[in-house]
């Protein structure tokens, strides 16, 4: 009656379930076992049958004898063989049963099929280290902006990723041709790359799919010289961004390959991450080509502002250096005719001395403010820059009936600058200044210290800026000014050279009442230090 229930209650039960001598002999086998083992019923009652592997017989003996002393043996996860002979993962719980007398009946076997889960488990264990390696392979690339170095990194780590021991890349140029940008072929000859009409290449362009051939020999599509260069097989993905193909990626194999769908998943995962790189890397030159291109762009237009600036000089500059040099030719005229060579006349020389110096400060102010070099960055006086451009302009003061005030800072103001750049602001702002004035009128440079800045300050009385312009003054080509008189740039380029030294150009008007341009530049840090 006990084994009827018990029989009943063990069929009942979904879990594979079977009962057992303490040799393993069956005693009683449920429809659960049959499905989990593939043994029916009557193929293992009365037998022992083959589902313990090998490499597991020592540890089910252990479990039996453990249940024949009447221990219950829980959650052991263990392996048995199916049928077929496929290993299977199992959960094992063993209990002991025993008869009225307290006799030991027999062993009850609970075995919970666990091999999908552990596939599963395995799985994502895989694609976990998959994705840690992806990770670790794109923090990689992505360490890098210079193209050439990141094609280089991408097909070192492509081959690392499945195992392969040449790799290359090819990019799409601007018309849509593949050219060969990368690879590592250790002596074998690149001419499989090249794309060929109706070939691999030219099918992946157009379909943006990947493309896997695991035996070249006899395959239409694939170039003949890949043959003849002893590779055997190869795996090919699309570099894409969005709907974008750049390149594709290729993995190439000397022996014969079979690519599955693991390598063909990860080189493509691997790929997308590689395309962002090279979009990168591209968007990053041409930003660098911009650049360079604006400089020198602004550096033309600095350059042509200057040479505007000589040609409203070339009257000033022949007037200042006329008189200097009249003056040399009157006192030699004199010592030549009323002295002779022993007779010092101490009035005519140092008439000779101060036109002589007053001469060489013009030209070497000028010299100054039209060399075109690279900006060096040295301590300069900022009253000695001022003062240079006041030189140079103070004929067309005069000229124009400008009353010129200066009050410079009784102590050094040292600011790091290039001089010649300073020269060329200031001189704009003074004539900006003139030109705002065309009836005469009072301009005032002040300098002075405010606490870590030197401030230059330019004060016209001149006509003002209408509101309406006064977002507009710094902007490259806006002028007021007439045609032939102004290009718009002066502004703009002396508010770039302020900005590169740290500084700031500000200004305050009212139209009818004149103009404020305060230029602030960082006091020299040497300066600070010596102040402190």
């Amino acid at each position: 009656m006990l084994a009827d229930n018990l029989n009943n209650i063990l069929e009942e039960l979904g879990e594979a379930v079977f009962t057992s001598t303490s040799s393993g002999e069956i005693l009683h086998w449920n429809a659960g076992a049959e499905r989990v083992y593939g043994y029916r019923a009557e193929e293992v009652v009365g037998k022992v049958p083959q589902i313990v592997p090998s490499h597991k017989a020592q540890e089910n003996w252990q479990l039996l004898s453990q249940a024949s002393q009447g221990k219950v043996v829980a959650h052991i996860e263990t392996e048995r063989r199916h049928k077929n002979g496929e290993l299977i993962h199992v959960i094992l719980t063993l209990l002991p049963l025993r008869d009225a007398s307290g006799k030991l009946a027999g062993i009850t076997t609970i075995t919970t099929d666990i091999t999908e889960r552990k596939r599963l488990e395995q799985e994502l264990h895989q694609r976990n280290k998959e994705l840690s390696a992806l990770e670790t392979i794109t923090d990689e690339i992505s360490k890098y902006l210079d193209l050439e170095a990141i094609l280089e990194k991408i097909v070192e780590l492509a081959g690392g990723l499945v195992n392969a021991k040449y790799t290359s890349i090819l990019l799409v140029d601007k018309q849509g041709k593949f050219k060969i940008s990368a690879g590592n072929f250790q002596g074998i000859a690149p001419l499989h790359l090249r794309a060929r009409r109706g070939g691999v290449t030219e099918q992946i362009l157009a379909t943006g799919k990947p493309v896997v051939i695991d035996e070249v020999k006899g395959d239409e599509k694939t170039n003949p010289a890949l043959v003849a260069a002893g590779i055997k097989s190869y795996l090919s993905v699309p570099i894409k961004l969005d709907d974008k193909t750049l390149g594709v990626l290729f993995v190439h194999s000397n022996v014969p390959r079979a690519f599955g769908d693991k390598q063909l998943r990860l080189l493509a995962t691997f790929a997308g991450q590689a395309a962002i790189a090279i979009q990168n890397a591209q968007l990053y030159q041409e930003l660098k080509t911009q650049m360079k291109n604006l400089q020198d762009t602004q550096a033309q237009l600095m350059q042509a502002e200057k040479l505007a600036a000589i040609g409203r000089l070339a009257a000033n500059i022949a007037h200042e250096i006329n008189n200097p040099l009249t003056g040399i030719l009157m006192a030699s005229s004199v010592l030549a005719e009323e002295i002779s060579l022993d007779d010092p006349k101490k009035s005519e020389l140092e008439i000779i001395k101060k036109e002589s110096l007053r001469a060489r400060g013009i030209i070497r102010n000028l010299l100054d403010f039209t060399r075109q070099t690279e900006a060096k960055v040295v301590e300069v006086d900022i009253n000695k820059v001022v003062q240079g451009s006041v030189s140079l302009l103070r004929h067309a003061m005069d000229m124009k009936g400008v009353e010129l005030i200066e009050h410079y800072s009784s102590e050094e103001l040292k600011v790091s600058a290039d001089r010649s750049q300073m020269m060329q602001v200031f001189y704009n702002l003074i004539n900006n200044a003139l030109d705002a004035m065309p009836q005469g009128g009072q301009l005032t440079i002040t300098t002075r210290a405010k606490d870590d800045s030197v401030l230059i300050e330019f004060r016209d009385t001149g006509v003002g800026i209408p509101q309406e312009n006064m977002d507009k003054i710094f902007e490259p080509f806006f002028t007021t000014k007439p045609e032939a008189k102004g290009t718009g740039l002066g502004l703009s380029i002396s508010y770039n050279i302020v900005t590169a030294f740290g500084g700031t150009i500000k200004v305050k008007s009212r139209p009818g009442k004149g103009s404020s341009f305060i230029v602030s530049l960082p006091i020299a840090k040497q300066a600070q230090k010596e102040e402190s």
